[in-house]
């Protein structure tokens, strides 16, 4: 979880216009995104035994946002799927949290 994230963090957040070329994951692709990612997982990573959600993916490249939900603040992370669809050595899957706003953080991100 993000250091600097406390409860009031995200209870004011509203969804925002995502920058080129990132684009909202529909429904019918979460499960995928979210099952790619529970494989990749090894215990003691970041995401590990989280709730998670795919919401924004890249099309061009494999990286994925998801909400992180849970008994703390919800909070962002972007993580860079290997598609390997088997468990990874740490530090993969590669994982950044993610500043709010999202969008801003998503248009400062380099591909």
């Amino acid at each position: 979880m993000p250091d600097n994230a406390g409860p009031a963090d995200y209870s004011d957040w509203k969804p925002r216009p995502l920058p080129a070329p990132w684009v909202i994951v529909p429904v019918a692709e979460r499960p995928s995104l979210e099952a790619e990612l529970q494989a990749e997982l090894a215990p003691g990573h970041l995401l590990s035994g989280e709730i998670i959600t795919a919401v924004a993916r890249c099309p061009g490249c494999d990286e994925v946002v998801f909400i992180v939900e849970g008994d703390h603040p919800t909070w962002f992370a972007l993580v860079r799927l290997t598609w390997r669809q088997c468990r990874e050595q740490l530090p993969l899957p590669a994982t950044e949290l993610l500043r709010r706003p999202m969008a801003g953080s998503l248009r400062a991100h380099a591909h």
